[in-house]
């Protein structure tokens, strides 16, 4: 029993530890990447605006 719990905790050290790491380097970039392209979604929603505004024509609205 001591040898398979030896083998399992190295397992664990040496496979497991560093999958669980990348994951969450992973869902990290994932979760920057969202936010980087709601910046760009509302920058150009504001850029977008400033012209129509600039050019006298009537800017986006909301309709609900």
């Amino acid at each position: 029993m001591a040898v398979l719990n030896s083998f399992l905790s190295k397992v664990v050290a040496e496979i497991i530890n560093p999958i669980i790491l990348l994951l969450g380097a992973l869902a990290f970039i994932v979760f920057l990447w969202g936010i980087i392209g709601l910046v760009i979604i509302f920058g150009a929603y504001g850029i977008i605006n400033l012209a129509l505004g600039t050019f006298g024509i009537p800017t986006i609205s909301k309709t609900l």
